[in-house]
């Protein structure tokens, strides 16, 4: 596929590759939900369901990549990219939680977060009426990459003591964003061109 993306010299095509793949993982976030809610009745969904969260993981990986890449920045995708991060994250935590016996005040803290990001942006674009996107700094990243580890070794039942770390990298990651963007929430937006 990127080899393909390669001879693509229309970089309106190339975003429109990148946003369809992250709306599918909006898409793909309740049917997630579902494999895993029914897998007790249904066994085969929790394979299902294990294999919709890694082509999620992988639609999130080479998305933002194709964009960079092979289109150039555009306002959808840079909303749409961190909104499909965090509703696939938190209905996953909220799933894990309800399903896994995962700690529920670890959930409450991820989900937390996101609410006052997205609250922060909302701020700015519906009151101060400017529109910004989110520059990402290199701790939200590994939040991110701690979140999908998270959510992956619990599906996959590891150890206990693989989970446990897991969910404490995640919640540290996930402070630690939250505190580095409210104080610096004027560094990590920038306007929309």
């Amino acid at each position: 596929m990127l080899a393909t993306l390669k001879k693509i010299k229309n970089p309106n095509l190339a975003n429109n590759i990148a946003n369809t793949l992250t709306a599918s993982r909006i898409v793909l976030t309740p049917i997630f939900a579902l494999c895993l809610l029914y897998s007790d009745k249904y066994p085969f969904l929790h394979f299902w369901g294990i294999v919709t969260v890694v082509v999620m993981v992988f639609t999130d990986c080479i998305d933002g990549t194709i964009a960079k890449k092979w289109g150039q920045p555009n306002a959808l995708g840079t909303f749409l990219d961190p909104v499909a991060d965090k509703i696939s994250a938190d209905v996953a935590f909220v799933v894990i939680s309800v399903k896994y016996n995962f700690p529920m005040w670890a959930t409450i803290i991820v989900v937390s977060r996101d609410i006052f990001v997205l609250g922060a942006w909302c701020f700015f674009l519906l009151v101060l009426e400017k529109s910004f996107v989110a520059v990402p700094h290199l701790f939200g990243k590994f939040m991110v990459f701690s979140q999908m580890t998270t959510i992956v070794v619990v599906l996959l039942q590891l150890e206990e003591h693989v989970i446990r770390w897991a969910w404490r990298s995640t919640i540290f990651f996930s402070i630690g964003s939250l505190i580095i963007y409210a104080i610096n929430i004027n560094k990590y937006r920038k306007a929309v061109t």
